[in-house]
């Protein structure tokens, strides 16, 4: 009954708007999908609006924080391999 967010861009999966529409409506839903609807608006409106650069710029962000785990990870593999403190 009420207009909760205007979406100017498709990106947002069915799944992220289904549990953002069922929290508006006090239903049961699921916090994964209003968290991806709430990153992917978020992005896109802090690149003026443009659908390809929040994706990108998301993307990347998120890729370096996994290869940034990824080595921390292999760099303590390693000191526990060779035994360098």
């Amino acid at each position: 009954g009420k207009i909760a967010q205007i979406l100017d861009t498709a990106g947002f999966t069915p799944g992220s708007l289904s549990a953002q529409a069922r929290q508006l409506a006090g239903m049961a839903n699921n916090p994964w999908g209003r968290f991806q609807l709430w990153l992917i608006a978020g992005v896109t409106a802090l690149c003026g609006g443009n659908q390809f650069a929040g994706i990108v710029a998301l993307e990347t962000v998120l890729f370096l924080i996994i290869a940034g785990i990824s080595f921390v990870a292999l760099g303590w593999v390693a000191r526990r391999l060779w035994g360098h403190t």
